[in-house]
């Protein structure tokens, strides 16, 4: 009998101790990777950043803890808060040193060389992808 208390009491004692560990070796190695791009006008890659993402990070939040954001406000100027949603999103309008608030400029943003389909605040993260964002005209 004594066998068995001290045998429940231990496994609640380190049950925790263990369950613990692996929920902390899960976090603080995240997920996985991704990498941001940035070029310039002249279509120059001027910086690359791999990035680790963990569980609950979104695109937009881990490109603003990366780099200067700025993304246009409900009057279409330059805004830190990225928080106006648009009729297509959020749109991004500089990034560090690459600014686009002339006119027939803007930020494109692209996944794995491709135009994307999605805008930044609505877009996934998937693993070892690569998002981009070139200074473009029209």
């Amino acid at each position: 009998m004594k066998r068995t208390v001290l045998g429940i009491m231990l496994f609640l004692v380190t049950f925790p101790i263990l369950f613990g560990c692996a929920f902390a070796a899960t976090t603080a190695s995240g997920i996985g990777n991704i990498t941001f791009e940035l070029y310039d006008s002249e279509g120059n890659m001027v910086e690359s950043k791999e990035v680790t993402y963990y569980q609950g990070d979104t695109l937009l939040g881990l490109l603003q803890q990366e780099f200067s954001v700025h993304c246009a406000d409900s009057d279409g100027l330059p805004s830190e808060s990225c928080d106006y949603v648009g009729l297509y999103g959020v749109y991004v309008m500089g990034i560090d040193d690459v600014h686009a608030y002339e006119t027939g400029t803007y930020i494109a943003f692209y996944i794995n060389d491709e135009y994307a389909m999605t805008g930044i605040d609505s877009t996934d993260i998937v693993d070892g992808y690569v998002y981009q964002f070139k200074y473009e005209t029209y």
